[in-house]
């Protein structure tokens, strides 16, 4: 089973600015036994994958104030660091009008988690968006 099958296996970066979308989230993917390391901006996620680089994947919020998860995603894209780059990036948003999917979609993204999501099929439908 690969690790991105396995939530156990995951050592992911959640991002949201909203601590309740966090903590919810967080205790979601913690009972399936998924390392989750928690991040309250863009900016605190920034700082935290100077240091660590070996997450199996993130899950980005699009709208936070100051940094967007698009400038989140095009930092990490654009790093210099080739484990960045390679790190699959889920956007969680709650703004899933057609035309906010669209630029999802082309921003390079790995794909979408629309907000409200089912707390009963997240585990799911994130592993649907890994690779693999």
């Amino acid at each position: 089973m690969s690790n991105y099958t396995d939530p156990s296996l995951w050592k992911m970066l959640l991002v949201d600015d909203d601590e309740d979308n966090r903590q919810i989230t967080s205790t979601i993917l913690q009972y399936y036994n998924a390392q989750v390391t928690e991040a309250a901006s863009g900016q605190d996620a920034l700082a935290l994958l100077q240091r660590i680089s070996d997450f199996t994947f993130i899950l980005l919020d699009i709208k936070m104030e100051f940094v967007s998860g698009f400038n989140v995603l095009d930092a990490i894209r654009s790093d210099g660091h080739e484990e960045l780059r390679n790190i699959p990036v889920i956007a969680i948003s709650a703004l899933a009008t057609r035309a906010e999917q669209d630029r999802i979609r082309k921003a390079d993204f790995d794909g979408l988690i629309v907000k409200p999501y089912n707390p009963l099929t997240l585990v799911e439908d994130i592993a649907m968006l890994l690779p693999g």
